[in-house]
């Protein structure tokens, strides 16, 4: 196998025997030879659009559903053994997740009809306001309306996890506080570290999420580790990754690539579509097409980051807790 960096045969040993967790994926097509190159054992998946309501986020969790009944090599992430199980059974479990609330909207029995289906994960806005939150883009970062807390404490009732990324300052802060289960931001890297786009996070509430036991996702999408005016490469993420790991400790940092799961399943016209969509959350310098970071073109590549720790004094422990197993103890906590 081939990628685009070297790869020890140590660290392809490693990485070959942990748990790998993408808490963000998107796109799934089916299971495919980079989801086997890259190891992975579990991806959070986008399953409803950002802007579906309850029927078409039904529609959406159904159609995953023909997915995976048609595919034996997928299954479906309900509880963390199931992520356990699929690692044995050199499978890729699924997790539905969700990035955005507008599904669940104003209704309080809701998350509990979602949990029932499926999902487990869900963001609370998605850089626009929702009924539930400011997003990361709306100026006026008014924090959790009173639907918000509700939602808050019903995801934390039936146990779907609260991911705080996308969301705005104030509106996560307020979430963070009020979950009484761990929260993470699923794909949000710090803003003092490579770029201070609005899709990275404070500092502060970096270290919120590790004082509830949740997890950061420290994702490789190039405009959140470097401006998109400036190459980016994976010793620029793993930069971050060191970073955050002195900030809120080794226990409190996963990753969340925000990488579509199939190959060639994002094309061209999708991402042009979503940016016009979101013009207004995002940097002029953002709205050009998006590369590549240096040294990790796809999924495929998650051994390079495995082989990036190790390089950068990473015990195997360590490595092992950052590929999957502290989202895994999350979702423990979390999922019942």
């Amino acid at each position: 196998m081939t990628f685009s960096r070297p790869v020890s045969d140590d660290a392809r040993s490693l990485h070959r025997e942990s748990i790998v967790i993408d808490a963000t994926s998107f796109f799934c097509e089916g299971h495919n030879d980079m989801l086997v190159t890259g190891g992975l054992t579990a991806l959070n998946l986008t399953v409803p659009d950002i802007e579906d309501d309850a029927g078409e986020a039904t529609k959406a969790i159904a159609e995953h559903y023909g997915l995976v009944n048609s595919d034996p090599r997928l299954r479906f992430a309900y509880t963390g053994d199931d992520i356990r199980k699929a690692k044995a059974d050199d499978a890729v479990a699924l997790i539905i997740g969700a990035q955005n609330a507008r599904h669940m909207a104003s209704k309080p029995y809701l998350p509990e009809l979602f949990y029932r289906m499926g999902m487990r994960i869900s963001q609370l806005a998605y850089n626009d306001r929702s009924f539930a939150a400011d997003g990361s883009a709306t100026e006026a970062d008014a924090g959790l309306s009173r639907e918000g807390r509700v939602l808050v404490e019903e995801m934390n009732r039936v146990g779907m996890v609260v991911d705080v990324s996308h969301v705005g300052p104030r509106s996560a802060a307020e979430a963070i506080a009020l979950s009484t289960r761990p929260p993470i931001a699923s794909h949000s890297n710090p803003r003092t570290v490579g770029t201070d786009s609005i899709r990275n996070i404070d500092e502060s509430l970096m270290t919120a999420i590790a004082d509830k036991d949740g997890v950061i996702g420290l994702s490789p999408f190039p405009a959140m580790v470097r401006p998109l005016d400036e190459p980016a490469s994976i010793e620029d993420f793993l930069d971050i990754v060191d970073h955050s790991v002195r900030l809120v400790g080794i226990d409190h940092i996963g990753i969340g690539t925000d990488k579509e799961a199939s190959p060639g399943a994002y094309p061209r016209e999708v991402r042009l579509r979503l940016r016009r969509r979101f013009a207004k959350a995002v940097k002029p310098n953002e709205l050009a097409e998006i590369q590549g970071l240096d040294g990790f073109a796809s999924l495929g590549d998650m051994p390079v980051i495995t082989q990036g720790l190790l390089d950068r004094g990473h015990d195997e422990n360590a490595v092992q807790k950052i590929l999957g197993l502290n989202f895994l103890r999350v979702f423990d906590a979390n999922w019942q």
